[in-house]
């Protein structure tokens, strides 16, 4: 029989070890460099958001942005526009309205957002008449059934929900 040589085992064991050590350290470092360069993105991905941000600024002041920018916010606006109406349709399922302001949902019957205080606007008739909702005689809240809204009534709502907008960013930024 054979003898067993435990100086042999030891040297496996311990070259074994070393190797194993040796693409630890290689794996760690190689996840140290990657978690380095996700992070780097996205701080490169804040700073186009921010970038983007004062461009949209500047395009909601009215102030002159080139036509690839100006193209963007726009569509930024029709977005931000259908974002407002479609929370406004979502407060009024709730029994709610949005706040002008903080964008919160108040109750129909609140003269004040109870999130930021706003003072809550009194809402027009859809009708174009100059009465409040409450105060309409025309019979108009009873024509309105959503499914049977034309198209123009729709674009209308949309310029309305983007003055809505415009109204709120010039108020944030004077904040």
């Amino acid at each position: 029989m054979a003898e067993f040589n435990f100086d042999d085992l030891k040297k496996t064991i311990t070259d074994a070890a070393d190797v194993v050590t040796k693409k630890t350290e290689a794996f760690v470092s190689i996840q140290k460099l990657k978690g380095q360069i996700y992070t780097l993105e996205r701080s490169i991905d804040k700073k186009y958001q921010e970038l983007g941000a004062v461009v949209f600024e500047q395009y909601s002041k009215g102030d002159k942005i080139n036509d690839e920018s100006a193209v963007v916010c726009e569509e930024i606006s029709r977005v931000n526009a259908n974002i407002a109406e479609l929370r406004e349709d979502l407060a009024s399922k709730h029994g709610c309205k949005v706040c002008p302001v903080c964008e919160a949902e108040v109750p129909v019957e609140a003269m004040f957002c109870m999130k930021c205080g706003t003072q809550m606007p009194e809402e027009k008739c859809d009708c174009g008449c100059s009465s409040t909702k409450e105060e309409c005689s025309c019979g108009c809240e009873e024509e309105k059934g959503g499914t049977d809204m034309d198209f123009g009534k729709i674009k209308e709502k949309q310029k309305k929900a983007a003055k809505k907008l415009k109204k709120l960013s010039t108020k944030q930024k004077t904040k």
